[in-house]
């Protein structure tokens, strides 16, 4: 992908997860039972904080 150097793709190990979206600022996101794998929806580098979609998958134990 020329250009992108930001970018990194990564294989992450299958799990079961607790999925939760959210449409604000990043601010009171947690850990539940582990790290959480945060999914952007928009680019947070040109999209106004209190409009970032994320999407947050917490794993479930």
């Amino acid at each position: 992908m020329r250009g992108w150097r930001w970018l990194s793709i990564e294989t992450l190990p299958a799990q079961t997860v607790a999925s939760v979206r959210r449409h604000t600022g990043l601010a009171g996101i947690g850990a539940a039972a582990g790290p959480p794998r945060e999914t952007y929806l928009n680019d947070p580098a040109v999209t106004p904080e209190a409009e970032l979609l994320t999407q947050v998958a917490y794993p479930i134990r």
